[in-house]
Order: C-alpha cells, then structure tokens, then sequence
C-alpha cells in the first residue's frame, strides 16, 4: 500500500510539472541573486560616479517621513535587468540564425 502510494505521488509529480515549477523557482531566484550583486558592484559604481550621488543615502522628505528613494531605484534597476536578461534568454532560446541573434542584441 505504501510503495503504490509513493509511486502515485512520484506519478503526480512528474504528471503535473512540479520538478520543472521547482526548478523554475531555483533559477528565477539565483538570477534575482545575480542582477543584485551586478546593480550593487558594477552598475551603481559607474552611476555614482557619473553623477557624484550615492544613491543608498538619497531620500526625500515629506513632512515628518523620510522616503528611501535610493533603494527605490536601486529596485527598479535590478527589475529591469532581470526583464532584460529573461527577454534576451527567451530571443535566444528561439530557432534562428546567428546574425540574427547578434542583431537582438543591439
């Protein structure tokens, strides 16, 4: 009885997809993990520099509240480069030739 309960179970997980949800999951949060360690020591660098603010210490203040608006940017940043990197994952992903590749890339 228990071994035809594992093997219904084992049959629902691989019926169903989980495996690769689970993985999804994985790679969706280790990309999130990557794009961060990039905003953090490559982007925002480059970007203090050019523009002589640190952005982790800029707020605004209406009245009493004080709005991180820095670590706002920072957010909107890594979100556009995890959309970047998922749209560029998926273009070449898709069957084509390699000038074409290299032309999405521009």
């Amino acid at each position: 009885m228990i071994k035809d309960e594992f093997r219904n179970f084992i049959n629902f997980l691989l019926d169903k997809n989980i495996f690769q949800v689970g993985i999804s999951f994985i790679i969706a949060s280790q990309t999130r993990a990557l794009s961060s360690k990039v905003v953090e020591s490559l982007l925002f660098p480059f970007v203090i520099y050019l523009m002589g603010k640190d952005f982790d210490k800029k707020e605004t203040e209406l009245g009493q509240i004080k709005i991180k608006t820095g670590i706002l940017i920072k957010a909107l940043v890594e979100f556009i480069l995890i959309m970047l990197f998922i749209y560029y994952l998926y273009k070449i992903s898709q069957p084509k030739s390699l000038i074409d590749i290299l032309y999405s890339f521009f």
